[in-house]
């Protein structure tokens, strides 16, 4: 049985139109999609800081810039999930990408705040459009941990070379240099839409009585309490990544020894992506994930401890990245298999986002509070703490459901 599908589940139809999800054209396709999707957010905080730059913006605007994009990736992940129960994949991918190469080509001959903010929120919509068409098709497959830990580890790795390479660019050809290597991932992610499968919707009067009915509203019920452990985790790596820089500066780490930092935990990170699924063949989907929580949480709460040097630095970083990603991806897959129609999955990151964006503020708050730069983050192991239990709640609960539940695959 494909990783942790309940057996008597209810599914679309996925036989219209449909290529093998396994294929490597299609992985390859939601793959890059995905990356183009993610050209402008991978590369954000470079991104507007040079724009802001190039326009005159101040630190408010660039708030506003950055608000604006992320609204937008979480209003287009919500309307994907709701349009995929009317509009096929292939076109929400093409709409989604389509807004991402209106908005980023705009941006060439804008001037003013106003229709920078409109453009960022249409950017942002088009990215989490297309991102969440790619991963709910990746969760569908029958190795949906393979397939989407290849989708993560490429979108890892090339923002850590968009992080690294367009501040250069910048410098020697300024913020156009950025727009032009956005535009080349979305134009590969243009190439690549006629190797998203087309899933058709199904019927809207098919499958309203029989005897896998009766169990939706249940799984209904523990995908919202997956989707909100999802943004309660998210909290935890949103604000020790939004302080990573500032905690190493407080403790007087160089510089270098950042950039160090975050260079490692990418690299681990995109590996421990394409080996996941190994863990999943083994043992499944759950054990995994929780086990990951676990130690994101206990990274978490080695915050309190006072930094050594620079490698207790480099290791804190590179664990809570690799963590941070792997939970990242069980999570993807383990809504798809709550919700084989791939809607629940297209709401993951919508969730995912809404949680990063809560952490920041919340970290600010204690900040507020007297707490000190390594305490407040220790704390976020109370959120992390309660998500893995909402989790291990959810999949007892959904194993006493679906007995089938506990079987294995990548």
């Amino acid at each position: 049985m494909p990783l942790d599908r309940p057996a008597n589940m209810n599914t679309e139809s996925t036989h219209l139109g449909i290529a093998d999800l396994d294929h490597a054209r299609t992985v390859l396709g939601c793959t890059v999609v995905s990356v183009g999707a993610g050209a402008v957010f991978n590369a954000l905080p470079v991104i507007l800081a040079t724009m802001a730059r190039s326009l005159g913006f101040g630190e408010t605007e660039v708030g506003w810039l950055g608000s604006a994009e992320l609204a937008g990736m979480l209003l287009g992940s919500c309307t994907t999930a709701w349009a995929m129960r009317f509009v096929s994949t292939r076109i929400l991918a093409s709409l989604g990408v389509s807004l991402l190469l209106a908005a980023t080509m705009t941006t060439f001959i804008v001037t003013t705040i106003g229709p920078a903010c409109l453009l960022r929120a249409l950017s942002g919509f088009g990215c989490g459009m297309s991102y969440s068409v790619a991963v709910a098709v990746l969760t569908r497959s029958s190795a949906p941990v393979r397939n989407v830990g290849i989708l993560n580890a490429a979108g890892v790795i090339v923002g850590a070379l968009e992080l690294a390479g367009i501040p250069l660019l910048t410098e020697k050809w300024g913020f156009q240099a950025a727009l032009v290597t956005v535009l080349a991932l979305v134009a590969l992610a243009v190439l690549a839409l006629p190797w998203i499968p087309v899933l058709v919707p199904e019927q809207r009067n098919a499958g309203k009585a029989g005897p896998n009915r009766s169990s939706e509203p249940p799984l209904r019920q523990l995908g919202l309490l997956a989707l909100f452990a999802v943004t309660l985790f998210q909290t935890g790596p949103g604000v020790s990544w939004s302080y990573a820089e500032s905690v190493a500066h407080e403790a007087g780490m160089p510089a270098v020894t950042v950039s160090l930092a975050f260079a490692s935990a990418s690299l681990v990170a995109a590996t421990a992506c394409l080996f996941a699924w190994r863990a999943s063949t083994k043992f499944g989907q759950q054990a995994p994930l929780l086990l990951a929580m676990a130690l994101c949480a206990a990274v978490m709460l080695a915050w309190v401890v006072p930094l050594r040097d620079s490698v207790d630095y480099v290791i804190r970083v590179t664990l809570g990245g690799t963590t941070w990603a792997l939970v990242t991806l069980f999570q993807q897959t383990s809504l798809g298999a709550i919700d084989r129609t791939g809607r629940a999955a297209a709401l993951v990151p919508a969730a995912q986002g809404l949680g990063q964006a809560l952490g920041p503020l919340g970290g600010a708050a204690l900040l507020s509070l007297g707490f000190g730069q390594q305490h407040m983050l220790a704390g976020f192991v109370v959120p992390l703490s309660v998500s893995l239990l909402l989790c291990a709640w959810a999949h007892r609960k959904l194993t006493g459901m679906t007995p089938g539940l506990g079987q294995v695959s990548a």
